[in-house]
């Protein structure tokens, strides 16, 4: 069938599927240049890029020629892989219909192999716990339950686990305690366990992976609430060759980078590091990176007294909707709103936004006091109150403020902060 009357000139003899074949060509041209060995570099360079469509193509093409034909272990080392790739994708993307066929294949090829299934069982359970976190519809149910499932695994890998394995199991624990309880010492002690077994890995993705702990430990600097110490070692592996890539293929971190720039005042790098390194491929599609991208773009404009702050934010919101929606980034991108609009002295807007804020952890089974970062919430509708009244903080709003207005909450306490001394408020201890 050849092309329609609204295709250029040229392209009028060319039949759809002509041109097809001439879009594969140019596509695999492509991958050899940027990829010459394809395989599983390939793969992890689509799943870093969120390209799901591609993704699914190359590893068709990769399941024909490459696994057909290996060996059995070969085989099982390679759906592991691939597996650990698919759950890399953003979390909104990730493609659950294809996962499960991958689990399934291995499942199948690891039939009376209980090393092979208890490995399988501490991938899943790792690459799967932020998963669960960040798209759970009752959070106050899930976290007691990976809590259970990660005891569940430590004893049996205690028992009959290899390194890898045990491995897997401490990371598991490390990042249970980081997501759900904020726990900066617990965090680091099982890093420190799982950082002991690092040479005796055997699953390739996680070899490559002892470049992050010395970035993991900057991370729990930065919880505590060390920003100029976390700052110092994020600025210098940024500036090392050996490191750089790391940050460049991992957006967790570099968002993490602009966080800290922000927290020390930093604005030009926290610009620099938004236009350059996390301006362009993650806007290919609506990802959970975009949504953080928008909301870093806001703070630096809310910080920097910038027009463009709100712009942000709404940008934030129309990433984070629909298939792509995640509570974490919905209360942040609604924090960020309420003290601009608080700034721009529309308190009436301010507390339109924070009750519809409340109404949504209700209906999470939430509240403002559960949620903790909710809790701001309620130090910004204190702050308003002040300043209407004109009034000092004092007493329990005191007590508050101060337990919210603190750099375990990075930028966000911060803005507190900042929101307090663009009103004028002042603090009574009396």
């Amino acid at each position: 069938m050849p092309l329609g009357p609204k295709h250029p000139p040229a392209l009028k003899k060319i039949t759809v599927g002509h041109l097809h074949q001439i879009c594969s060509v140019m596509l695999r041209r492509c991958y050899d240049a940027l990829i010459p060995d394809g395989g599983f570099p390939l793969l992890e360079f689509l799943s870093q890029r969120n390209l799901l469509v591609l993704f699914r193509e190359v590893l068709r093409r990769f399941e024909r020629d490459v696994i057909e034909v290996a060996s059995l272990q070969e085989q099982q080392e390679m759906y592991l892989r691939i597996m650990i790739l698919i759950y890399r994708f953003d979390f909104t993307m990730v493609d659950q219909e294809l996962l499960d066929e991958i689990r399934n294949t291995y499942m199948r090829l690891s039939i009376g192999d209980p090393k092979s299934i208890l490995l399988y069982d501490g991938v899943e359970l790792l690459e799967g716990l932020r998963y669960q976190l960040f798209l759970t519809d009752d959070i106050a149910v899930t976290v007691p339950m990976l809590d259970e499932a990660i005891d569940r695994y430590e004893k049996r890998t205690n028992t009959n686990g290899s390194p890898t394995t045990k491995y897997l199991a401490h990371c598991a624990r490390a990042q249970y305690w980081f997501y759900t309880k904020y726990d900066p010492d617990n965090v680091e002690r099982s890093y420190r366990q799982a950082e002991q077994y690092v040479g005796q890995i055997t699953i390739p993705l996680y070899q490559n992976e002892v470049q992050l702990f010395p970035l993991r430990y900057a991370d729990i600097e930065y919880v505590r609430g060390n920003f100029s110490k976390a700052y110092a070692l994020f600025s210098s592996y940024f500036s090392s060759p050996e490191f750089y890539p790391v940050f460049e293929y991992n957006s967790y971190y570099l968002i993490r980078f602009v966080e800290l720039a922000i927290c020390n005042n930093d604005y030009a790098t926290a610009r620099r590091v938004l236009k350059k390194e996390l301006a362009n491929t993650y806007y290919i599609v609506p990802s959970y990176v975009a949504v953080q991208v928008s909301i870093m773009n806001a703070l630096v404009e809310l910080f920097t007294g910038g027009s463009e702050g709100i712009r942000h934010i709404e940008l934030a919101f129309d990433y984070n909707s629909k298939k792509n929606y995640q509570l974490f980034s919905d209360i942040r991108c609604r924090l960020v709103e309420c003290a601009s609009y608080i700034l721009l002295r529309d308190f009436k807007h301010s507390r339109i936004l924070i009750n519809r804020c409340k109404q949504i952890l209700r209906g999470r089974k939430l509240g403002v006091n559960v949620y903790s970062v909710g809790n701001l919430f309620t130090v910004l509708s204190t702050l308003m109150d002040c300043c209407e009244l004109q009034k000092p903080l004092a007493g329990e709003a005191l007590e508050r403020y101060k337990k919210y207005a603190v750099k375990e909450y990075g930028p966000y306490g911060l803005m507190l902060i900042y929101v307090k001394e663009k009103l004028g408020i002042t603090l009574s201890e009396y």
